[in-house]
């Protein structure tokens, strides 16, 4: 099974960061424990002062990509399992699942703003 990259292997922007992890980008910008605890490096980008690139500390990589792997062997293991129409199954459901929460929390977004 092929792996999808789960860590961005350059600095992104915040808003991309927050895409991919599935975080609002205030929540993103606003917890700067990660950064003071080293986790990960905050910078304003070069090219547009507005924004702030995001990136994974070096020394953390390791860490990071070894605490994925375990996470996801699981997944990994059950999906081997399955045959490639129950796994296209999976995903399809899997991809409703992601949609109905998404726009669960975009409402609740709403109704406290």
């Amino acid at each position: 099974m092929r792996k999808a990259p789960l860590i961005f292997s350059v600095p992104s922007a915040a808003g991309a960061t927050s895409d991919a992890v599935k975080v609002s980008v205030g929540y993103l910008l606003t917890s700067k424990n990660s950064a003071r605890a080293g986790f990960v490096v905050r910078a304003p980008d070069p090219d547009d002062r507005r924004r702030t690139i995001v990136s994974l500390a070096p020394d953390q990589r390791a860490a990071v990509s070894s605490w994925i792997d375990g996470a996801s062997a699981p997944m990994e293991r059950t999906l081997d399992r399955l045959s490639p129409d129950e796994r296209a199954s999976f995903v399809k459901g899997m991809t409703f699942l992601e949609a109905e929460l998404n726009a669960d929390a975009e409402e609740l977004q709403r109704k406290r703003a």
